[in-house]
């Protein structure tokens, strides 16, 4: 399914981290990974969706059971797999629309201003999630625009989208746009 705006998958796109090791990430880019940790077991399954380069993977694997990375890049993937490969991780190259297995957590960083349908989106997401969905998303503030994005979402759109698909939101901090909810209908 084509959902990006610009269709622009290549890795070096200017919209995925780029990273071979932990010290070319930014504080930000960390964060995103470490806020997550709080919220997995060790015998959780995790799925990082629009999973980039792959370094999430390789951080949230040192805490949970199997860590799964979806990215609609092949090359991306192929990346990933080269340099933050684990026991623990797995690297698949889908639409995060097409995703049906379900998981403990489903993490999804900087990711739903790239998809238009978002309804869809959402729907799929509780469908996938047993336990929390963690995402982050750009502040609907950002005033340079960005020609990858559809749309940024207000805090009241994101607990509409959360509240109509039985989703309900336990931690909203508005500095670092992070989002965490629970399924309510598992």
């Amino acid at each position: 399914m084509n959902q990006s705006k610009r269709n622009d998958k290549r890795f070096r796109s200017g919209e995925r981290a780029v990273a071979d090791s932990l010290e070319k990430l930014t504080a930000s880019q960390l964060f995103r990974y470490i806020v997550v940790y709080p919220y997995i077991k060790l015998s959780d399954t995790v799925v990082d969706l629009g999973c980039g380069g792959g370094y999430g993977c390789f951080l949230l694997a040192k805490k949970a059971k199997k860590v799964i990375g979806v990215d609609d890049s092949q090359e991306t993937i192929e990346f990933a797999k080269q340099h933050w490969a684990s026991l623990k991780t797995e690297y698949l190259c889908m639409d995060v629309l097409d995703v049906t297995d379900k998981f403990d957590v489903v993490l999804i960083n900087q990711v739903i201003e790239h998809v238009k349908d978002v309804e869809k989106l959402f729907k799929v997401l509780s469908q996938i999630t047993k336990r929390y969905l963690i995402f982050t998303v750009p502040s609907p503030k950002q005033k340079i625009p960005n020609k990858f994005h559809w749309k940024h979402y207000w805090p009241d759109e994101i607990k509409v989208l959360l509240k109509k698909n039985n989703m309900k939101l336990i931690r909203y901090n508005s500095i670092d746009g992070v989002y965490i909810a629970e399924n309510e209908s598992d």
